[in-house]
């Protein structure tokens, strides 16, 4: 969390992807569901959402799609929505740890970031915000660690 103090042992914990995902079990009270290999939440949709979208969670609880262009979104990223959701109805969103997503392409190796219509590409964006999502950890697969974001100007 923003403006909270680690300890080198807390860093050491959180190191590997299985304490990383007990970290966000114990410190943002967030259950997984299904495997071990993912943390994912409901959330309601604040507009209609694509399976693969990358999202913000809001201050009103309601999720949108990520948009690079919108400086207030720099430092939101939620997740990736799990599947196509319409306005006002529940979204699943995977939060961290591996998240599939049927037919993205995602390839194993390779590093993902937010392109501009919310989507992960492989090919970084030239303008506003450069957020790497992840890695593709298989076919359609992709390891969420939110390791890197920053804006262009």
């Amino acid at each position: 969390m923003v403006g909270q103090t680690y300890t080198k042992q807390d860093l050491r914990d959180i190191s590997t992807k299985e304490g990383y995902l007990q970290w966000l079990r114990t410190n943002l009270n967030i259950q997984t569901v299904g495997t071990s290999k993912s943390v994912k939440k409901s959330f309601v949709a604040g507009e209609n959402i694509n399976g693969g979208n990358a999202v913000i969670i809001d201050t009103n609880g309601r999720v949108y799609k990520f948009n690079i262009a919108n400086p207030s979104h720099a430092g939101k990223f939620g997740g990736i929505a799990d599947t196509s959701s319409l306005i006002e109805t529940s979204c699943t969103i995977t939060i961290a740890g591996e998240c599939t997503n049927v037919g993205s392409g995602w390839t194993s190796g390779v590093s993902y970031y937010i392109s501009s219509n919310s989507m992960l590409s492989p090919t970084p964006p030239i303008n506003g915000i450069v957020h790497l999502v992840g890695i593709g950890s298989g076919t359609d697969k992709i390891l969420i660690n939110n390791s890197l974001e920053f804006e262009t100007i």
